[in-house]
C-alpha cells in the first residue's frame, strides 16, 4: 500500500504528497521517499491492533530500522532497534539487536521471549544466540541490562591495562566509553563451562578499529568470571613489513 521513489530532493516529495493527498516518510537521510494512504501506516496499523484485540501497546515489542520506524518504536512498550539501524533509531530505541543480516529479530524473539527461565539469561539453552545479544547490549552501552547477565560476585578482568573490575565498574566503563560503536563476533567457541568470544568493534563512521579476545566463564547460566584482552588494529611494524614475509588476512 505504499510507492517509494528516489527524488531530487523533500521539496519535490513533499509537492507530491500534497497534491496526491498521501502521506511522506522519509527513507535514511537519504533521497528516498514512501508515499502511503492517509490513515495507514505502521504506527495506524498497531492502533488497529490494539484497539481490536484489547493488547496494549505497553505488552507489544517493535522492530525498526530506519526513519519511518520511530514514532513506532516509541510507541511500543519495548522498542527494539536492530544493529544495522541508523544512529537516529538506535538512540531512541529501548534495545538493541543483532542486525537483519544476523536474524536479529529472532535471536531477540528466542532470548527474551520463547526461552526465558526464572534465574535470568539462559545461556544453557544457547550460549551463541546469547553470547550475541550479551555483544550487542555491549556495543549498544545498555546500562540497564547488562548487569543481568554477571553473577554479583563476578570478576572482569582487561589484562591488556592491567585493570580488574566488579560488575557495577565493568557497567560504568563499558557504558561511559565516548562515542557510538558498531561491532561484530568473528568467532565463538564454546566448551564446557567456558565460551571464548573474538569481535571486532569499529565506530560507525568507519574510523580505528579494535579487536577482543574474551574468555568467559559461566556459573548456574550467568557469567563469573570474564578475561578480556583488547588490541588496536593496524598495519604490521615497519621491521617486519621489512622482511617481505606473510600476507594480509583480508584486504585493506
Amino acid at each position: 500500500n505504499k510507492i517509494v521513489a528516489g527524488l531530487p530532493d523533500e521539496s519535490v516529495a513533499e509537492r507530491i504528497a500534497k497534491e496526491s493527498g498521501c502521506q511522506l516518510q522519509r527513507y535514511r537521510g537519504e533521497n528516498w521517499y514512501a508515499f502511503l494512504p492517509e490513515g495507514s501506516g505502521k504506527v495506524a496499523a498497531i492502533r488497529a491492533l490494539t484497539e481490536a484485540s484489547g493488547i496494549s501497546p505497553d505488552d507489544i515489542a517493535a522492530f525498526g530500522d530506519d526513519l519511518n520506524d520511530v514514532e513506532m518504536l516509541k510507541m511500543c512498550g519495548m522498542g527494539v532497534a536492530v544493529a544495522n539501524a541508523i544512529p537516529e533509531v538506535r538512540r531512541i530505541a529501548d534495545d538493541v539487536t543483532l542486525s537483519n543480516d544476523q536474524d536479529g529479530v529472532a535471536v531477540w524473539l528466542s532470548c527474551h521471549c520463547l526461552r526465558r527461565q526464572p534465574s535470568g539469561i539462559p545461556w544453557r539453552k544457547s550460549a551463541s544466540t546469547c553470547l550475541n545479544v550479551l555483544w550487542q547490549d555491549i556495543l549498544s552501552q545498555n546500562r540497564a541490562r547488562l548487569p543481568s547477565y554477571f553473577h554479583d560476585d563476578a570478576v572482569i578482568r582487561w589484562h591488556c591495562t592491567n585493570e580488574q573490575f566488579t560488575v557495577a565498574e565493568y557497567v560504568r566503563a563499558n557504558c561511559e566509553y565516548p562515542g557510538d560503536w558498531n561491532g561484530e563476533i568473528e568467532r565463538a567457541e564454546e566448551s564446557g563451562d567456558t565460551a571464548v568470544l573474538a569481535g571486532r568493534v569499529f565506530p560507525p563512521d568507519g574510523g580505528s578499529s579494535f579487536h577482543v579476545v574474551s574468555f568467559i566463564r559461566f556459573r548456574s547460566g550467568k557469567i563469573g568470571e570474564m578475561d578480556e584482552y583488547w588490541a588496536d588494529d593496524g598495519p604490521a611494524p615497519a621491521w617486519r613489513r621489512e622482511m617481505k614475509i606473510g600476507k594480509p588476512i583480508h584486504d585493506e
